[in-house]
């Protein structure tokens, strides 16, 4: 009621994460013969291309829940069977440049907001990725008195340790100066158009969490088969997209006046603050977040093709009766059970 964001019933679903490794044989034999024998439907995640950070999974699923984007996945997925590609190393769909916004909200300043935990978090879901980096993402912060500071991932170092963290943004607070939330946009834009010939568009997703959810694009803009490349529409390469976390109106009225124009501009939920940034920053990854904003961008692929979804997608699981594992024998367990000697253990520290 009143434009606000719809809840959506993420309840009955269990997701079995391989985060720090992935799932032995074992596992997933024991997982798979406890759904056969429930009754219950087992489909098989693919987050996506790049391998994440499993904070960042896990915030993924829930933002995508928030929103409905993890219910539609799963139904779309299932309505086609869609198969996973069957390829070691995929093609990685090419990314342009993402930059988030992010509003300081209860009138906190930025030299008060660098010194919290959740500032140290907020640069962990923009710029980190499992054993990598984003050098294509801009982070800013704008605060209630119109200060805002903007940087890049070569702007910091070692921020998994939120001490580390911390002390980079509390020096990076000195650069802090007044600039208007339009400016901080199109300062960001034209920096990234400077390094890239083919960027021509602009957009802007307002992520407001006081109004209705983000709505998955019909079509994806990359066609997730297995092995081939994917297809991009040339609008979409040419996109550059500014996430902004705001909330309340008047936004898309001060973006008017911005010296960059606005090919689009989208306010919608993403979910809780707390989540939207590592979730937009998955959909950007995969390409799903600029055709979302634009659906105009979609390239509408054939009819066997793989259905839109969060990341590379979601299949469904008709296997027949699960093939038994070859489990440990007794003895095996019994020296799994067993503590290690001293001298193995300490022959393992050194």
């Amino acid at each position: 009621p009143g434009g606000r964001s719809r809840a959506t019933d993420a309840s009955g679903i269990l997701v079995v994460l391989g985060g720090v490794r992935d799932l032995t044989e074992i596992e997933e034999w024991a997982v798979k013969e406890a759904c056969q024998r429930l009754g219950i439907e087992q489909r098989l995640f693919a987050l996506g291309y790049m391998p994440e950070l499993t904070s960042k999974c896990i915030k993924a699923f829930e933002g995508a829940a928030a929103v409905g984007f993890l219910q539609d996945a799963l139904k779309a997925c299932a309505d086609v069977r869609w198969q996973a590609p069957e390829v070691e190393n995929p093609i990685q769909p090419p990314r342009t440049p993402l930059h988030i916004v992010y509003e300081i909200p209860y009138g906190i300043r930025i030299a008060d907001f660098v010194c919290r935990f959740e500032a140290a978090v907020l640069l962990v879901d923009v710029f980190r990725a499992s054993h990598s980096s984003y050098d294509d993402r801009a982070l800013s912060l704008v605060d209630c008195a119109g200060d805002a500071l903007s940087f890049r991932n070569r702007d910091l170092h070692g921020v998994l340790r939120s001490d580390d963290a911390t002390d980079c943004l509390q020096t990076l607070a000195r650069r802090a100066r007044r600039c208007a939330i339009q400016e901080v946009i199109a300062n960001e834009f034209e920096f990234s158009r400077s390094q890239s010939i083919r960027l021509r568009r602009l957009l802007v997703l307002q992520a407001d969490a006081e109004v209705a959810n983000l709505r998955r694009a019909d079509f994806p803009c990359y066609s997730l088969t297995g092995g081939e490349p994917t297809k991009v529409s040339m609008a979409a390469l040419a996109s550059g997209v500014t996430v902004v976390f705001s909330e309340g109106a008047g936004l898309d009225l001060k973006l008017r006046s911005c010296r960059v124009k606005v090919e689009k501009f989208l306010r919608a939920s993403v979910g809780p603050r707390s989540t939207g940034p590592a979730f937009v920053s998955l959909l950007h990854n995969e390409g799903l977040l600029a055709p979302t904003i634009d659906p105009d961008l979609a390239v509408r692929p054939p009819r066997a093709a793989a259905p839109p979804s969060l990341g590379k997608g979601v299949v469904e699981r008709r296997d027949a009766s699960p093939r038994r594992p070859t489990l440990p024998t007794a003895s095996a367990w019994d020296d799994v059970r067993r503590p290690p000697s001293t001298s193995s253990a300490s022959s393992a520290a050194g």
